[in-house]
């Protein structure tokens, strides 16, 4: 009989290093035998992807391609950290003698394999960065604004948001944000696979 899988509950807060910390966790979880899930504030499993753990995310400049590159180095190594100690506790929870070792080489191998893809998709960012701060600052200079949910440059023209904006009413723009809203759990709940009903 299988054990079962470990589950992780996301810190909300806004500090960087719970962030960080909650990211190895995650990167531990998955790693260390449980299947990539977790339980989210809802207490409904989520799937995992690569992106939660490691950034990918297309920097804007240098500094943050740096930013994100040593963020995905530091959550390597803190992953590979945890799941050295961690893994034999949760084998050996789960199955006794048998598992703490099954666990012990599961945490040896995320001590060694999670800090070098963490420094691997670090170095990738910084690159990145560097590669893309000739872009930024041509962007810049033409007036453009990075778009952070997107990931790319945008021209606005303030003026005539302004006037859009002054002719739309609360009501509406609430009503936009509620629709906005809906459609985001529906895609949500399409790509986790159509879970359970609610």
């Amino acid at each position: 009989r299988a054990p079962p899988a470990p589950s992780v509950t996301m810190a909300t807060g806004g500090d960087a290093n719970d962030r960080m910390m909650a990211d190895a966790a995650k990167a531990l979880t998955g790693y260390t035998g449980g299947g990539l899930s977790r339980t989210g504030a809802t207490g409904a499993g989520e799937e995992l992807d690569f992106n939660d753990v490691f950034s990918l995310r297309r920097p804007q400049n240098a500094m943050s391609g740096l930013s994100s590159g040593l963020q995905s180095a530091g959550k390597g190594v803190l992953a590979g950290a945890a799941a050295l100690i961690a893994a034999p506790a949760i084998g050996a929870k789960a199955e006794g003698a048998t598992g703490f070792f099954k666990g012990l080489g599961a945490g040896l191998v995320s001590a060694v394999v999670l800090p070098v893809v963490g420094v691997g998709v670090g170095a990738t960012q910084i690159v990145r960065g560097i590669a893309n701060t000739p872009e930024a600052i041509a962007e810049a200079n033409a007036g453009k604004r990075w778009n952070r949910r997107t990931r790319e440059w945008v021209t606005e023209d303030l003026v005539k948001e302004a006037l859009k904006l002054a002719e739309i009413d609360d009501e509406t723009i609430l009503e936009k944000a509620r629709e906005r809203a809906r459609a985001r759990e529906a895609e949500e709940r399409a790509t986790s696979g159509g879970g359970g009903g609610g």
